[in-house]
């Protein structure tokens, strides 16, 4: 299964995160309003998409709109539950890494809560260090240069 960028409407990332929000820690229902989130990725975020046959089976959108190119910023990112494991995270986390390389950006950014410990191991493990943090929150940050 390969990484594509390809940009959906809202609907799609909708029906996507709708059915796969118990997946994030926490989960994404009732934290955020779905609709919105929707169309604000289907909006300004570049979409990353994995896919086994129709069915998607990984996810992240990722803005690339700082204006100095210093870093692009992962607003979601995720893979589902029985897909989990099988190296799909990984292979997001280089099509976003590629992808920033090539528009010259110097770092890639995200937020994770930090009850998400199986999420931050997983960051850490493939490069990530801290940026910052606040009470429940750590931005974690990759050097692409």
């Amino acid at each position: 299964m390969n990484v594509i960028i390809e940009n959906r409407n809202s609907l799609e990332i909708h029906a996507y995160l709708y059915e796969n929000a118990m997946a994030f820690v926490p989960p994404l229902i009732p934290r955020i309003n779905l609709p919105e989130y929707a169309d604000k990725l289907a909006l300004n975020a570049i979409q990353f998409w994995i896919f086994n046959e129709q069915e998607a089976v990984g996810f992240a959108a990722c803005y690339f709109n700082n204006p100095d190119g210093e870093f692009g910023f992962i607003s979601s990112i995720s893979i589902t539950q029985k897909a989990q494991g099988s190296g799909l995270g990984s292979s997001l986390l280089n099509a976003i890494f590629t992808y920033g390389r090539q528009w010259a950006y110097k770092q890639i950014r995200l937020d994770v809560f930090q009850e998400n410990t199986t999420a931050i191991d997983f960051y850490l493990k493939r490069g990530f260090t801290l940026f910052n943090q606040t009470e429940n929150k750590l931005t974690l940050s990759y050097n692409l240069v």
